[in-house]
């Protein structure tokens, strides 16, 4: 590569990088409510750092907590800020593989594109400022991508990146299991990449060093790691297992199940009706939902330059551009597994790896819209077009992109942070908002627990109160009462029509905690 190209690079990756991190930058500096999931990742880094034990891996299966750990213990020591701290570094790092990917498969002009798409579509960059493994499994998979598609080229010492395509794959599958699929579709675009009359050595030889890191690592866990951390995978695989069998089949169990909900709508004719046709075409719901959640993880905008960029170019033709739109298949077939086996459980974040190798397909996408517009509006074939066009694909993203999220849920915040300076230390909160137990800096059980008479020794009841639930949250209150709980209202918290109400709970015959 000539000096100017790597300052080309250089210079182009570091201003995409600066954007990436100037579009995070409001949701850094906002008052922040952490993600629901963040509570189990950070509880179970404590419990790491205070024991060294490697069971609460098995909690979340990765190696994300023993990360977050020692951030805590090396550099920051605000459990919330080191564990948010990975997301939002990796989260702007992937940018580098995007690129580089980019750079495997596009024109010199058009490199930039899609890491720039990738750093405004709101979905991702909301996500990569929460407390979740995503953004480091999206480094290491694209940089695996990168690494295989770099390694397999038809070159005498290209075959030195094919060990690092196994290692990042290897990486991935430390913090999402779906980086094993990374496996047999590496070994398949080896083949894709390199068959031909003499190209059958090359594939074996490849093969083999692609999977000796992942060979490696595995014989290290069998020999040194314990048991009881062995079986971190294992539970993540017996869930897509589970999966799967509920996909093909449903279970009998569950078949019988939703015939008979559907059955005991029968007096009302119009539900009954609608919830049949819905059973008889669920496979279609199912796909309809998958693609839903793919247009909203890309943003719509993007999500349309995909296609464009898909059925506007021959990229058939070109086993780089082959081995991309596989993967891509293969990711929507896990969505749709997810889907169907967990009824429409799926987030947007299941599917990012789906969006930002389309936005690969997006630049080209991009590009053919202006070509066609070029004999129309000549303008747009000059720089200041390409400027043009870019600043509205920015404008129509950030005003989605710089509004910090949860704002709505501070209330939350407010109510744990409070009971936590009015003592006693590590209190026990009956509530359904786990975050309000976290920032409480106590344990957290559910209402409906508390109401079984699972739990003793609570010190605290919050209730919160809005337009809609205010018949529910009487009647919890007298379930209380009825238990032999005295209750005595000692705060209350306001944000718009959400009133959250914090009661002290005394059993009998007993005074104040």
């Amino acid at each position: 590569m000539k000096r100017t190209e790597v300052q080309r690079d250089l210079l182009a990756l570091l201003l995409l990088m600066a954007f990436g991190m100037a579009v995070r930058l409001p949701h850094i500096i906002a008052p922040y409510v952490i993600n629901t999931d963040a509570i189990g990742f950070i509880e179970a880094a404590k419990r790491l750092e205070r024991g060294g034990s490697t069971s609460p891996l098995l909690v979340h299966p990765s190696v994300f907590p023993l990360l977050i750990g020692w951030t805590h213990s090396f550099l920051i020591k605000d459990w919330v800020t080191a564990a948010r701290l990975l997301p939002i570094l990796f989260g702007i790092a992937t940018i580098l593989p995007l690129y580089l990917l980019s750079r495997e498969l596009l024109p010199p002009d058009r490199v930039w594109i899609p890491a720039l798409l990738y750093a405004l579509s709101p979905s991702i960059v909301h996500y990569s400022i929460d407390v979740i493994r995503d953004p480091i499994f999206w480094f290491w998979l694209l940089g695996a991508l990168w690494c295989l598609l770099r390694g397999s080229r038809k070159e005498a010492r290209a075959w030195i990146f094919i060990p690092s395509a196994g290692a990042c794959a290897v990486l991935s599958c430390a913090f999402r299991i779906e980086g094993l699929m990374l496996l047999p579709l590496g070994i398949l675009i080896l083949w894709i990449r390199l068959r031909g009359p003499h190209g059958a050595k090359e594939v074996v030889v490849r093969a083999v060093l692609y999977l000796l890191p992942a060979v490696l690592v595995l014989s290290a866990v069998l020999l040194f790691v314990p048991q009881q951390a062995r079986s971190i995978n294992p539970t993540e695989i017996q869930s897509y297992s589970r999966q799967l069998h509920r996909a093909a089949s449903l279970g009998e169990g569950s078949k019988q199940g939703i015939k008979q909900f559907i059955d005991g709508h029968r007096d009302r004719p119009r539900l009954y009706r609608f919830l049949s046709a819905a059973w008889k075409y669920r496979v279609l719901l199912f796909a309809a939902d998958l693609w839903v959640h793919w247009i909203r993880t890309a943003y719509p905008l993007f999500f349309l330059l995909t296609c464009i960029g898909l059925f506007a170019m021959p990229w058939y033709r070109d086993r780089g551009w082959v081995a991309v739109v596989l993967v891509m298949v293969c990711w929507l077939a896990l969505g749709y597994l997810r889907t169907t086996g967990a009824f429409f459980s799926i987030s947007k974040r299941h599917l990012v790896p789906l969006a930002m190798l389309g936005y690969l397909l997006a630049a080209q996408g991009l590009m053919w819209i202006r070509q066609k517009l070029n004999h129309t509006v000549p303008f747009l074939s000059s720089t200041k077009g390409t400027a043009l066009l870019v600043g509205l694909l920015m404008v129509s993203s950030l005003w989605q992109v710089l509004p910090p999220q949860r704002q709505d849920k501070l209330i939350r915040r407010r109510v744990g942070e409070w009971i936590r300076m009015q003592g006693p230390p590590s209190p026990t909160v009956v509530t359904d908002r786990p975050r309000i137990a976290f920032y409480a800096g106590g344990r957290g059980i559910a209402i409906r627990n508390f109401l079984k008479g699972r739990e003793k020794s609570v010190h605290f009841l919050v209730l919160e109160r809005s337009a809609d639930d205010e018949r529910m949250v009487a009647g919890i209150e007298k379930e209380v009462e009825v238990m032999g709980y005295s209750l005595r209202l000692i705060q209350t918290f306001y944000n718009g029509n959400v009133r959250m109400e914090v009661f002290r709970v005394e059993e009998p015959g007993r005074g104040e905690k």
